[in-house]
Order: structure tokens, then C-alpha cells, then sequence
């Protein structure tokens, strides 16, 4: 199965990025296309697998955001991406559809551009491709505090991919 991999958010980058590393070094390729999509510059800046072209920086823009991250805000990630909603289409053009089995949307839901964008763009993804569209939703962990644990239980139902 060959798969679309898109990272939202800086969790979901990071994992998709590390994904991306263990199929090269592994000599295993599902992925055919990775994007990884954030609002903050100097995460996205981290990032060293997914090459800079699928590097998509959004809400900048928004004067709450300017490429500095939504601050934990699930809300604030949602409306950022929503507002992006072509922005991301036009990185979703860059995809090889014709070689692709499915999707696969990587976020974490314990801070605010995974958790309250990934659906966003999942919803924007079912309107356009007849393939599937799955999602992979990292929980927080324990040491994360409370606010990414709150964010994870408030944004969780909205990740229904």
C-alpha cells in the first residue's frame, strides 16, 4: 500500500518525519508523498526528511499567529486552517493521487495546530479524493500537563476521520 503521509502540527511533523527515517533506513517505502503543515516557522525549520517545497506554513496572515504558532489553542488552529483551506489545497495539487492508496493525517491533540487543524483539513480532503483519508492522533503524555491533556479530551471527538 503506498500512502499520502501529511503531518499537521508540530507533534505530527515530527512523527512524520521520523516515519520518513525509518522507511530509509529500514530500505521500506510506503510513503509516495509526505507534507508536513504547521503555523509556527521555526518548527517546520526542524523538520529534515520532508523537503522544504512540502513544507506548508500556515496562518500567516493572521495577526495572532504570524508564523509564530497558535499558543495551544485548538480554536485558534481550526480557524487558522479553515482560513488556509487553499493555501492547503494548493499543497494537496503536489500529490502524486495516481500513485496513492490512502491518506494518512498525523497530528498530536495535545496543542493547538494538530488538534484543531488536522480536521479541518481532513473534512477539506474527503470533499476532494475518492481515496481514504485515516488519522493518527497522539495523546499527550503525563508529563505534559494538564492543558495539552485538556486540549487532547475537548479535540478528540473532532478528529473523527
Amino acid at each position: 500500500m503506498k500512502v499520502g503521509l501529511i503531518g499537521f502540527g508540530n507533534a505530527g511533523s515530527k512523527i512524520t518525519n521520523r516515519i520518513l527515517e525509518f522507511e530509509y533506513d529500514s530500505e521500506r517505502m510506503f510513503t509516495q508523498s509526505a507534507l508536513a503543515i504547521n503555523s509556527a516557522r521555526a518548527d517546520l525549520a526542524r523538520i529534515d526528511r520532508i523537503p522544504e517545497r512540502n513544507r506548508v506554513l500556515i496562518g500567516q496572515t493572521d495577526e495572532r499567529v504570524k508564523g509564530h504558532g497558535v499558543g495551544s489553542d485548538p480554536e485558534l488552529g481550526a480557524e487558522v486552517a479553515r482560513s488556509d483551506r487553499q493555501e492547503l489545497k494548493r499543497a494537496l495539487d503536489d500529490v502524486p493521487i495516481y500513485s496513492i492508496d490512502a491518506f494518512l493525517i498525523v497530528a498530536g491533540l495535545g496543542g493547538g495546530t494538530g488538534s484543531g487543524g488536522a480536521p479541518v483539513l481532513a473534512e477539506t480532503m474527503r470533499e476532494m479524493y475518492d481515496e481514504p483519508v485515516y488519522g493518527l492522533a497522539i495523546l499527550p503524555s503525563s508529563d505534559e500537563g494538564g492543558r495539552a491533556s485538556l486540549n487532547a479530551g475537548r479535540t478528540l471527538p473532532s478528529f473523527e476521520i
